[in-house]
């Protein structure tokens, strides 16, 4: 539902389930503009906050720690998620 409140550029806190406690700082680079997953049936709110966007960020690791398409939580400048 936050969907229209990130943009290319915004800032964004990475932390990813396989280094608990380390925060990695991004930014967003890419917003699809298709959704890659929506609820066969999108009636209602509920259904709608079920629809999946891309966001490519372009994160600073040095270390190498992360790889492409591992799983991770993003927070955005914007406090979405």
């Amino acid at each position: 539902d936050q969907y229209g409140q990130i943009n290319v550029g915004d800032s964004a806190t990475i932390q990813a389930d396989s280094f608990p406690g380390d925060i990695f700082q991004g930014t967003v680079r890419r917003i699809a503009d298709q959704a890659e997953f929506t609820p066969r049936n999108v009636q209602t709110a509920e259904g709608r906050a079920t629809t999946v966007y891309a966001v490519e960020i372009l994160v600073t690791d040095e270390a190498g720690r992360l790889k492409p398409g591992m799983p991770v939580d993003a927070t955005f400048a914007e406090g979405g998620q």
